[in-house]
């Protein structure tokens, strides 16, 4: 495979079965909701050949819809998510 996109509440469980799909040059995708399990799939990325590894937060907030006034909502209740991505390579 070329890429694999990753979202499952373990995500770390299924790494070893994902580099082994993926050709040479691959790439992968995680989304995890919560810093311990960034941590756990770093962990698990860094025992395979993986490189490249970053990590992205995303923040989502709503906006108003008036065009006069285009500006964030006045109170915020936001959701955030992280992303991981690696590349694979061969020992």
């Amino acid at each position: 495979m070329d890429a694999l996109f990753l979202d499952v509440p373990e995500p770390w469980k299924y790494l070893r079965q994902c580099w082994e799909a993926l050709r040479g040059g691959g790439r992968i995708a995680i989304v995890s909701p919560t810093a311990s399990q960034v941590m756990e799939v770093l962990r698990g990325l860094r025992s395979l050949p993986f490189v490249g590894i970053s990590v992205w937060e995303s923040l989502f907030r709503e906006y108003k819809t008036n065009p006069l006034t285009f500006r964030p909502l006045d109170r915020m209740v936001a959701h955030t998510t992280y992303m991981i991505f690696a590349r694979k390579v061969f020992p």
